[in-house]
């Protein structure tokens, strides 16, 4: 008996081993890589569904961090931001083309800048341009000046960063009836279409290229006109930004040694340049690819 005791001991010790959690290989960590109605950088539905440069660049980030298991997730603005607040340990909650504010770093760890960007401007309709004339200064608006006349209405979309500046100047007219907040999925495309049927809004805040965008791909009734704002800095940074944990940090530490690699920004670097080929001379008044921010 002793000598089937000692016969079996050693591959009952060698399975247990085998079957503890400190021997175990370890899941992958999942990192949920949330994507926004943001076109051209995500593009969630119609011919170019997936080809947006945002799309470009998580396919790339995917495929160079093969030790984690990655998960697609669309949703709002709002949802990204609390996900990427609040996600467990078991998994990472990451959005591509975020804004860096001192607000969100207390949440999330950012990236190194990763692309260089037009900075958002004012759309207003082509026929209103004589209206907004006395609030141009060499060719830039002054939002300030335009909201406290409050004879014009703003449209927003909620919880969106548009620079340091502008939100502390959107902070100051906050919950005013001439300030229109939206939320949800597509909020910027749905004030451009409120905008263009000349409902509710005279102007909204808005990036040229997705304003662009939105012209080529929806049938505006009335022609659009893009103003820079005084108030906005001549680009803006785009990051990668993730949960604000040990697990969240070690991956933006990855992501920063790939946006440092010049192969690997090419990879999404000449997707966006292509959009600013294709979107160039749709919006009036919209930088050309030559006046746009260089990487």
């Amino acid at each position: 008996m002793k000598r089937l005791l000692r016969v079996w001991s050693g591959p009952l010790i060698l399975a247990t081993l085998l079957l503890s959690p400190l021997v175990l290989a370890q899941e992958p960590l999942t990192v949920e890589w949330h994507r926004l109605e943001f076109a051209p950088t995500f593009i969630l539905a119609g011919q170019a569904r997936n080809q947006g440069f945002g799309d470009v660049m998580l396919q790339a980030l995917m495929s160079r961090l093969p030790q984690y298991r990655h998960r697609l997730v669309e949703a709002p603005l709002e949802r990204v931001l609390d996900r990427t607040s609040t996600s467990p340990s078991t998994r990472l909650a990451c959005a591509v083309a975020l804004l860096l504010t001192p607000e969100r770093e207390q949440h999330i760890h950012f990236s190194n800048p990763f692309l260089y960007t037009s900075a958002n401007g004012a759309l207003i309709r082509a026929a209103d341009y004589r209206r907004f004339e006395p609030f141009l200064h060499e060719g830039r608006l002054s939002l300030g000046e335009v909201l406290q006349t409050r004879a014009f209405t703003l449209g927003i979309a909620r919880q969106r960063s548009y620079s340091p500046t502008l939100n502390a100047l959107l902070a100051q007219h906050a919950g005013q009836p001439y300030l229109i907040e939206k939320g949800g999925q597509g909020s910027t495309p749905s004030l451009l279409s409120a905008l263009s049927a000349q409902q509710a809004v005279d102007l909204v805040l808005a990036y040229p290229l997705e304003a662009a965008y939105w012209l080529q791909t929806r049938r505006s009734p009335v022609p659009l006109h893009f103003l820079p704002l005084t108030e906005a800095a001549a680009r803006e940074e785009w990051r990668v930004g993730c949960s604000r944990t040990p697990q969240g940090e070690q991956l933006i530490a990855a992501i920063n040694v790939l946006v440092a690699d010049p192969a690997f920004r090419q990879s999404y670097l000449s997707s966006h340049a292509q959009w600013q080929v294709q979107l160039s001379g749709v919006l009036r008044g919209a930088p050309t690819p030559s006046e746009s921010p260089q990487p």
